[in-house]
């Protein structure tokens, strides 16, 4: 086996010779090794000062492939095997996406690479929940094709999840249809939490054939294993974070049981509470629009960057612990080269609809490099698109699957913040979210969106009352929390109650939200058919601006289809009748899981 080289930890060594401490650059593995890891640390340190320059990242990637040439030679390598799950449904697309992106960082950082050039400290698992043929066949088909590119890669559909469950006894599948709802048809989507929790089966299946230190990874097929950085003018996305390394060793030094990174880009939240901040941002643009000359060069290419921690694209921050922002959030066109304000205006009304699919124009994040000991925090929400965890954290499965709600993350944060304490943490480790097909304004498969009869009318509903009780419930577990919920054991009338009050609060919150919205909208309307503003002069607004107009009063005004159900007695007793039952069966749910895991797993 031939000696690797090490000539990019030299030439770092040359700009930082304090590492070395006047000592000679040693030639063995074993003191190699400790010392490229202070170089990438250095590295590391030069790339937070400088996140967009060229040599920073081309050094730190070579500083990273040389080190695994050198892990290899020594073949010893006791580091974490990461098991990547990627729940998916109907998103043959974006699932490519996805994969194109985690091939190209094993081929930047080279982590676990073998000799032959396989990639032996990982493990694909694409758990697909898709409903279509069409679906179903070309997920399996990429995870095939995956396979080939020296990453194993498992396949894990409607049938294969079947002859899972079959494995298991009646009395076993009746405990676990709890956690793991199976659908009454083949023609309805079981929901992310099912599959997740499925595939946590999966997980405890394949824990036993390995030997080693194990994490599990989920992330989304809507998202990159890449990140976004922008230094106010110029934005690029980069691989400039190695996150198996960098996970691996939080999980060596700190032994937590769950990690959690975040994402960047576009929010990783629903439509439904993004809609006020959208239009007051737009009433600032058009504003600002309104001042500039037609013709005359654009002047929206600059703004300020905002971090993914701020949470500045809900519309209730404040109900999360963040600061609500004062102001409206500066529009920054994205169109290349030089172009006036007229052009600027159309490529803005070119993305309005791509809002309804969960982008947001003005209110995106960027990656904001820090020192990684820095940014490891108490956690208190799990991002279901970016976390981790020890085959201990088999147990912390998806709570309160079977309700479909949204806000699933929060809920399981919150619940693992009292169990957990430190050993749940949060780290400035996030990737990039991308809710839309390239070059497009829509998505795929997207539960509780649908298109109206006439596109590109969109119907928010189902994941508009998705949002709503998943609030409702999430807030009402805050309290319960507070109160020693799960150990404490509360009765079906005391969480009935806490479940009353907390919808009573959250629906006078929407209902302000709504008449915000109305408000902003008038406002919208009036600059934007405004007679003496430029872009009416020689047409009629853009259609897509129209269609959008329509989209907002059809999901989020009085009239709302939505909002016949929130204010119906008799759907808001049935929701709460099946929450209040879902948290009165959680500690049995848990205490069963933890049993059938203990079982599985071979644990006494």
């Amino acid at each position: 086996m031939s000696i690797p080289t090490t000539a990019a930890l030299e030439a770092l060594l040359q700009q930082h010779p304090n590492i070395l401490d006047g000592q000679p650059l040693p030639h063995r593995a074993e003191t190699l090794i400790p010392l490229y890891h202070q170089a990438i640390s250095r590295a590391e340190q030069d790339y937070t000062n400088a996140p967009l320059s060229p040599t920073c990242l081309t050094q730190s990637q070579t500083l990273y492939r040389e080190l695994e040439e050198w892990i290899t030679h020594t073949e010893a390598d006791d580091r974490h095997h990461f098991i990547i799950t990627i729940p998916v449904a109907d998103r043959p697309q974006q699932l490519e996406r996805c994969l194109h992106s985690l091939y190209q960082l094993c081929e930047k950082f080279h982590y676990g690479q073998n000799s032959r050039g396989d990639y032996q400290k990982l493990t694909l698992l694409i758990s697909d929940d898709s409903i279509t043929t069409e679906g179903q066949t070309a997920i399996r088909q990429l995870t095939q094709q995956f396979s080939h590119r020296g990453i194993e890669s498992i396949y894990f559909g409607p049938i294969e999840q079947q002859a899972l469950l079959n494995q298991f006894s009646t009395a076993e599948q009746n405990i676990l249809q709890r956690v793991a709802p199976l659908p009454r048809t083949a023609e309805q989507h079981k929901g992310a939490s099912t599959t997740r929790n499925l595939a946590y089966l999966k997980l405890a299946e394949l824990s036993q054939q390995h030997s080693g230190k194990l994490l599990f990874w989920f992330v989304d097929s809507d998202q990159e294993f890449r990140v976004n950085l922008s230094d106010g003018e110029h934005e690029d996305e980069l691989y400039s974070i190695n996150y198996l390394y960098q996970f691996d060793r939080i999980f060596t030094e700190r032994s937590p049981v769950m990690v959690t990174g975040k994402l960047v880009g576009d929010p990783p939240v629903s439509p439904t509470v993004m809609a006020n901040n959208l239009l007051l941002d737009l009433n600032h643009f058009l504003s600002q629009l309104a001042e500039q000359a037609q013709e005359s060069p654009c002047q929206f290419h600059k703004g300020e960057n905002h971090q993914e921690g701020e949470a500045a694209y809900h519309d209730m921050t404040d109900l999360f612990g963040y600061p609500v922002p004062p102001d409206a959030y500066e529009y920054r066109c994205t169109l290349d080269g030089a172009h006036d304000h007229s052009t600027c205006l159309n490529g803005f009304t070119r993305q309005l609809n791509a809002f309804f699919y969960g982008e947001h124009p003005t209110r995106r994040s960027y990656h904001q490099p820090e020192p990684l000991e820095q940014s490891i925090k108490p956690a208190r929400t799990v991002y279901t698109a970016n976390y981790l965890f020890t085959p201990e954290g088999l147990n912390a499965f998806i709570p309160f699957a079977a309700l479909k709600l949204r806000m699933a993350g929060p809920m399981l944060g919150r619940l693992l913040e009292q169990d957990l304490g430190e050993r749940f943490l949060s780290v400035n480790l996030p990737m990039v979210h991308k809710r839309t097909l390239d070059d497009s304004t829509e998505a795929e498969h997207r539960p509780g969106v649908t298109q109206g009869k006439e596109r590109p009318q969109i119907d928010l509903s189902g994941e508009f009352e998705r949002q709503f009780y998943g609030d409702v419930m999430l807030f009402t577990l805050e309290r319960l929390v507070k109160q020693e919920y799960p150990t404490t054991q509360l009765s079906h009338s005391e969480l009935m109650q806490a479940l009353q009050q907390t919808e009573q609060q959250m629906r006078a919150r929407y209902l302000t939200q709504q008449q915000q919205i109305t408000e902003r909208l008038q406002q919208f309307e009036q600059q934007l058919n405004n007679p003496s503003a430029w872009w009416n002069n020689s047409q009629q607004p853009p259609k897509t601006v129209q269609l959008f107009i329509q989209n907002i009063r059809r999901n989020f005004l009085q009239q709302a289809p939505v909002w016949k159900q929130i204010n119906s007695d008799k759907h808001r007793n049935k929701r709460l009748q099946s929450i209040a039952d879902a948290l009165l069966d959680y500690p049995l749910d848990r205490q069963a899981w933890a049993n059938h895991l203990q079982k599985s797993l071979g644990q006494s």
